[in-house]
């Protein structure tokens, strides 16, 4: 084969990886963008709830089962928005049902008492059996198991 005809099928064959390359990412860059929006407005959405309490009515959550676990449509709707941002992550980035690492946010949060006994209600707020909702699990049920700061082991 001729040295030009080599060079000139090789530049076609980069030219098309580079082409399915460059469709490839921008078909990534579209799925994160349409992430980024929906999660703006889930986490908006699940802002009105704090506003207006009757809607968890929709989500099967009476007064009473709030009153029932210690919290208020406030406290559960900043723990929906925050774990429903959260899961995005989690989802895409570190999808494992291993706990969350020790000391961090995430885990801090499973561990408090107030969101343990939410989680039942939180549960509601999302669909499947997914290793974030493992990973939560998880936590809480280590959390639960490891003395409280001020206890002796």
């Amino acid at each position: 084969m001729e040295p030009e005809v080599l060079v000139a099928v090789l530049a076609l064959v980069v030219s098309v990886i580079t082409f399915v390359w460059t469709l490839r990412s921008h078909s990534i860059q579209a799925k994160h963008a349409t992430l980024q929006a929906n999660m703006a407005v889930l986490v908006e959405v699940w802002g009105a709830l704090a506003k207006n309490p009757s809607l968890l009515r929709f989500h099967g959550i009476s007064p009473a089962e709030l009153q029932e676990v210690g919290v208020d449509a406030e406290e559960l709707a900043y723990l929906v928005a925050s774990f429903e941002a959260a899961s995005v992550y989690y989802r895409y980035f570190e999808n494992t049902p291993n706990p969350f690492p020790e000391g961090s946010l995430r885990q801090r949060m499973c561990a408090s008492e107030a969101t343990q006994r939410a989680w039942p209600l939180l549960q509601r707020f999302f669909a499947g059996d997914t290793n974030y909702l493992s990973k939560i699990q998880a936590t809480i049920d280590r959390s639960k198991s490891l003395p409280l700061p001020n206890e002796e082991p």
